[in-house]
């Protein structure tokens, strides 16, 4: 998920954030008094997907969030409060115990590989990453060196959710 919007609620809430005033006609304002703002934040917490990551009997997807501390309409810190949550739901170390990877970038990272989606959660060790660039904004770097890596990061994250190897020819 290239710079997803997971955490719609909180979002909503700050209108100090780019684009939610202008939003509250489409979505509701959930800091509105009374029953009005009541209404609008159960509403959106129904499907802002940081307030539903399932139980942690569920065996999670294989994820691969990018974020960026430039970005000034997806804050980094929701895209990783994802993620730690989907690690937390599988019993995984959080984001904060995982190395640091590349020259502007860190990614945090489980061992695991294949997906196994009828796997019971004990046999199944799901791939889930957050990478945070923090030399990007919204759109991703305007480097193309650096969009080549981010490129070959998502094709090397997808390799190893299916499982596939590489031969040396």
């Amino acid at each position: 998920m290239r710079v997803p919007f997971v955490d719609v609620l909180d979002a909503l809430s700050d209108p100090t954030l780019p684009l939610t005033v202008p939003e509250y006609s489409e979505w509701g304002n959930p800091s509105a008094p009374g029953p009005e703002g009541a209404r609008a934040a159960a509403y959106i917490s129904a499907y802002s997907p940081l307030q539903n990551v399932p139980a942690s009997e569920t065996a999670p997807p294989h994820i691969l969030a990018t974020a960026s501390t430039l970005d000034p309409r997806v804050p980094h810190k929701s895209v990783t409060a994802y993620v730690e949550r989907w690690r937390r739901a599988a019993g995984i170390g959080s984001v904060d115990e995982q190395s640091v990877v590349g020259d502007n970038r860190s990614a945090a990272s489980t061992a695991g590989s294949g997906i196994k989606p009828n796997a019971p959660l004990a046999s199944y060790s799901p791939l889930l990453l957050c990478d945070v660039d923090d030399s990007a904004g919204h759109e991703g770097s305007p480097d193309t060196e650096l969009r080549h890596d981010a490129l070959a990061d998502e094709q090397a994250f997808l390799h190893a959710a299916l499982g596939l190897t590489v031969s040396a020819n």
